[in-house]
């Protein structure tokens, strides 16, 4: 399977030519699985009260997806915001007294 970019234009990697609606319907259907798998897994994980459900759910079923021989790209920008809340996410559960503990650490150590 070919991987596709969809910023812009939706243009095919190797051609350079636009994509026919059968392979925009394509990409649909993939995105469109991992989402519903992700939410699943998400909503499952959750009423095991597993931490970082929302975390693991989605990335798990990236992985299911991908091991699946399914491939596709994300583009940068939606990347890197998914990377930003992630980031918020994770800093969000670290307590203050942690920080100011590793701060204090770090100064320390480094005269």
């Amino acid at each position: 399977m070919r991987s596709v970019t969809l910023p812009g234009p939706i243009i095919s990697e190797g051609a350079g030519k636009l994509l026919s609606g059968q392979d925009r319907r394509a990409i649909s259907l993939r995105w469109a699985i991992l989402l519903i798998l992700s939410v699943i897994l998400s909503a499952g994980l959750e009423v095991v009260r597993l931490p970082a459900a929302l975390l693991l759910g989605p990335m798990v079923a990236g992985i299911l997806v991908a091991s699946a021989g399914v491939g596709m790209r994300v583009p940068p920008t939606p990347n890197l915001a998914a990377q930003a809340v992630i980031g918020c996410m994770i800093a969000r559960s670290i307590p203050p007294a942690i920080l100011a503990r590793s701060f204090s650490i770090g100064r320390c150590s480094s005269w």
